[in-house]
């Protein structure tokens, strides 16, 4: 072992088919080696914390801490609630076991604490047993079953809660599997982590038929970014998943903030994209933001505004709804009695869905609303020259679910040119000289008779590209039914 030099020693354990953790008892040579390894990336259940003592403990094991991946374990439940929706009281013993093993993870790891000690990230999921028994349960239930927790927010168990101790260590926080976590929950972590770098957060929204729910969550994940101090944010990375809304006619209520009128949460992120620190800022999923937004460096937009209204337009008469069911039952009766029975909870699930604009499927939005549309992508170009150091930006507006996608992106002179010119020209990626644009609107129905949108790029956002790239908009090449605008 001694004279085998210590990488190419690693580069043969890591092709290795064994578990590693066993040879570390081979020798007191071997150990420091294989820890190196095995201790780079620990994953830890709240039911068994003390396991932290035995990495903390021991300061070359601390010293090859890359990640924590920390698990808090909810309570179970049987099977027959399985196909429940949670009762009051099942979330609020949730809420106090999460609020007292979250407050106790910090707590310990601030114990640990050391003067110049090198930072790690921490990755938290919170989850019961029964989450992932869906297989097992779905032959014994058909009631909610894997989706019961899905409008459900883990929260702290008072209003009023103790503070996180601070972990300095801490550079980056990830939260992307298990139970939704109240944005509360979010900002009390990100204030405890005043050296924090990346922040990576899957979210997922409530439907759209509880929209009291949905206001609430916008609305305070927007005061999480405003209220956390991210004074060494490099990167946050927000996945935000929603339902698409098949029915285009389907009228939405606002998310806007009902005192102000004003839309928080594209304000709060526009403000995190002024940060000095901030390098890459991605939002993905279904995110509903207006023109308040920008600056941003990339962005999945929905095809909704927050005011409740459609980037997108068209004739409704163009294509016939589509009723039909996928359910067996054509009356359906809601059966729900989430106290502490037993009894199954059958939602009435047809009339959730048109109440979540998901039915009927009725996709005539097929080309750009000037009105709306074309402001958003003004602020999305003009948001360049207001950041001299961005590299790239790319933005998406609708998805493959929608009747239209667009498609919008940036790079900077000596950057290869953009994934969009390169899928639609079907062409090797170029260097160029100059700074770049492409935008591509890709028509995913075949109801519409018409060019892929019919919709004139507008002198102003002509006259805005030219500003920044010092070149002329040379217009539109079709190319696969699609429109790649070439600037």
């Amino acid at each position: 072992m001694n004279k085998v030099p210590t990488e190419s020693f690693f580069r043969v354990i890591d092709n290795l088919d064994t578990p590693l953790a066993p040879l570390a008892t081979i020798s007191r040579d071997w150990q420091p080696v294989i820890e190196a390894r095995t201790m780079a990336e620990v994953c830890v259940r709240s039911d068994d914390a003390s396991q932290l003592d035995v990495i903390f403990g021991d300061t070359r094991r601390r010293l090859s801490l890359k990640k924590l991946k920390y698990h808090i374990i909810l309570p179970s439940f049987s099977i027959t609630r399985w196909g429940k929706l949670p009762s009051r009281r099942e979330c609020s013993e949730n809420d106090t076991i999460f609020s007292r093993e979250l407050l106790s993870l910090f707590v310990r790891l601030h114990t640990y604490e050391t003067d110049g000690g090198p930072s790690f990230g921490l990755q938290i999921e919170v989850s019961s047993p029964m989450d992932s028994h869906d297989q097992g349960a779905a032959s014994v239930s058909e009631g909610t079953g894997p989706d019961r927790n899905n409008n459900t927010y883990i929260k702290f168990d008072n209003l009023d809660p103790e503070p996180l101790p601070a972990l300095t260590q801490v550079a980056e926080i990830e939260q992307s599997g298990g139970r939704n976590l109240h944005p509360t929950v979010i900002e009390s972590i990100l204030r405890a982590l005043p050296a924090v770098e990346t922040v990576r957060w899957y979210f997922s929204g409530p439907e759209v038929r509880l929209h009291d729910l949905r206001l609430e969550i916008r609305t305070s994940l927007a005061q999480a970014l405003s209220g956390a101090k991210l004074s060494s944010l490099r990167e946050l990375n927000i996945y935000w998943s929603d339902a698409e809304v098949f029915n285009h006619s389907f009228q939405s209520r606002s998310l806007l903030n009902p005192q102000t009128g004003a839309d928080d949460l594209s304000i709060a992120l526009r403000k995190v994209a002024q940060l000095p620190t901030i390098k890459t800022l991605k939002l993905t999923g279904s995110f509903i933001l207006s023109n308040e937004f920008f600056n941003i460096t990339s962005s999945d937009s929905d095809t909704m505004t927050p005011s409740g209204g459609w980037y997108y337009t068209g004739d409704p008469d163009s294509t016939e709804p589509n009723n039909e069911r996928s359910y067996d039952s054509e009356d359906e009766e809601e059966v729900i009695d989430s106290a502490d029975s037993d009894a199954e909870d059958y939602p009435a699930v047809w009339e959730w869905v048109k109440l979540n604009g998901e039915q009927p499927n009725h996709l005539w939005r097929n080309r750009p609303d000037p009105e709306v549309y074309n402001p958003f992508l003004l602020e999305a170009i003009l948001s360049v020259s207001r950041m001299p150091s961005l590299r790239n930006l790319t933005l998406q507006i609708g998805s493959m679910g929608t009747s239209l996608v667009t498609d919008l992106e940036y790079r900077i002179a000596g950057s290869k040119s953009s994934k969009l010119r390169h899928i639609s020209l079907e062409s090797d990626m170029e260097v160029f000289e100059w700074p770049r644009w492409d935008l591509l609107l890709t028509q995913v129905t075949s109801s519409y008779d018409g060019e892929a949108t019919d919709w004139d790029i507008p002198q102003e956002l002509k006259q805005a590209i030219t500003d920044i790239t010092g070149s002329e908009v040379n217009g539109f090449n079709i190319w696969n039914g699609n429109q790649l605008m070439e600037i």
